[in-house]
């Protein structure tokens, strides 16, 4: 089933959320719980504010709605959810759960945290875009939790903006990111952990996606087998988005051509749409995250959080070529022009070409053994000797007639 509801490009302006008549705010039926406000609502369930009526603490409950209470799969569903929530947590960037139970007439709840802050994708359309550092930052902790996800053989299915929340913190400007919304998880593999191995190993026919067609690697668009991969081929669209304030098929209108795009189009480097530089280094690592097959992306959410601390680190990408692929061709020298091995001066100081910038190889920009390529010098050209030529018969003539002069002075006589 695929998520029509959430929209497909960022919005200016919220959607506003009907409430309940005045009748259904109080006690959750057969519960402790109280609700107290609406905060969204889905197709399938509510999200409520709530306090615990003995403890006096307030939550979010998490409730499925009315209509399917009894429903066969929704409350396994959400079952599913709360117990993968249960193996992974307590994490820093996962949303925490205390509490999973049906109320007295049939409807499943789960309980979590409360949270103060609001969602990466209402940040995101303050901003317009993220600055490079804030962006890796929250990459790197989005890539944290899905990591304890895996490692528990829990796959999330749907990360976007939406699922992403910017926790407050002590200082203003401060935010922890948590990783919200298991509902359509997936269990994967089983690997010893007495929780994990209680979840239902499926709970979804094969060939049918689940999922944000933005967001959707191209396996998960097409109902194909996923594994942690396809977590990361969404995580690069959020830190595509969070750099250029848009997603790599946004000129795509409508699901079936988004998902067309997901599968076959190569997207634009981040560089060539953001309005701030981007390095090669961070350009490529997310471009790799993107790649059509899962076997050429990275292949677990640590091998992903290496390589995006090390293109976000200023040391190693140069200035001069931050945002654009080096052309080697400027580098090719024709043999004609090339002499026997001198070998050149050392340098006491480096230069922005001893940097690395990309990844070519010495043997690839002068078409010769590396050795040989530090090596080689340039003949002078035939221009160049002529002039020598010349100027060596000028000065000679005129030397000539100089000495002429001198020896005709009558001091000389």
């Amino acid at each position: 089933m695929i998520d029509h509801e959430t929209p497909t490009h960022l919005e200016t302006a919220g959607t506003s959320i009907a409430l309940p008549s005045a009748g259904a705010v109080g006690l959750l039926a057969g519960t402790s719980y109280r609700l107290v406000r609406l905060l969204g609502e889905g197709a399938m369930g509510e999200v409520w504010e709530a306090e615990h009526i003995g403890l006096r603490r307030r939550a979010v409950v998490k409730l499925i709605r009315r209509e399917y209470a009894w429903t066969e799969g929704f409350l396994e569903r959400l079952g599913l959810e709360g117990r993968a929530l249960a193996a992974i947590t307590p994490h820093p960037h996962i949303v925490g759960v205390s509490d999973l139970g049906e109320t007295s007439d049939g409807r499943g709840f789960l309980v979590m945290e409360l949270l103060t802050g609001r969602t990466l994708r209402q940040e995101l359309l303050a901003r317009g875009s993220f600055p490079v550092a804030d962006a890796v930052k929250l990459g790197l902790q989005l890539l944290d939790g899905l990591s304890a996800a895996h490692r528990a053989g829990i796959l999330h299915r749907d990360i976007k903006l939406d699922n992403l929340f910017l926790c407050d913190g002590p200082r203003a400007g401060e935010y922890t990111l948590k990783i919200l919304d298991f509902g359509i998880a997936k269990v994967i593999s089983a690997n010893g952990d007495a929780n994990a191995a209680e979840l239902p190993q499926q709970l979804t026919r094969q060939g049918v996606a689940l999922g944000t067609p933005r967001l959707m690697s191209p396996e998960q668009a097409q109902g194909g087998t996923l594994d942690p991969r396809a977590d990361l081929y969404s995580t690069g669209i959020v830190l595509y988005m969070l750099l250029t304030g848009q997603d790599p098929f946004q000129h795509h209108k409508g699901t079936f051509s988004v998902l067309k795009a997901q599968a076959e189009e190569i997207p634009r480097p981040p560089s060539a749409v953001a309005l701030q530089p981007i390095s090669a280094a961070l350009d490529g690592a997310i471009l790799r995250a993107l790649e059509k097959r899962p076997a050429d992306r990275f292949e677990s959410a640590e091998a992903f959080m290496v390589e995006l601390s090390r293109a976000a680190d200023p040391d190693f990408a140069t200035s001069w070529a931050e945002t654009e692929p080096l052309d080697v061709s400027m580098f090719r020298r024709s043999r004609e022009l090339v002499a026997p091995s001198v070998p050149s001066p050392p340098s006491s100081q480096p230069t922005a070409a001893d940097e690395p910038t990309c990844a070519i190889t010495t043997a690839d920009m002068w078409g010769e053994s590396p050795a040989k390529a530090r090596d080689l010098v340039r003949l002078p050209d035939r221009s160049t000797l002529w002039m020598a030529f010349a100027s060596l018969f000028v000065a000679f003539v005129v030397g000539g007639l100089l000495w002429r002069v001198i020896m005709a002075a009558p001091q000389f006589r």
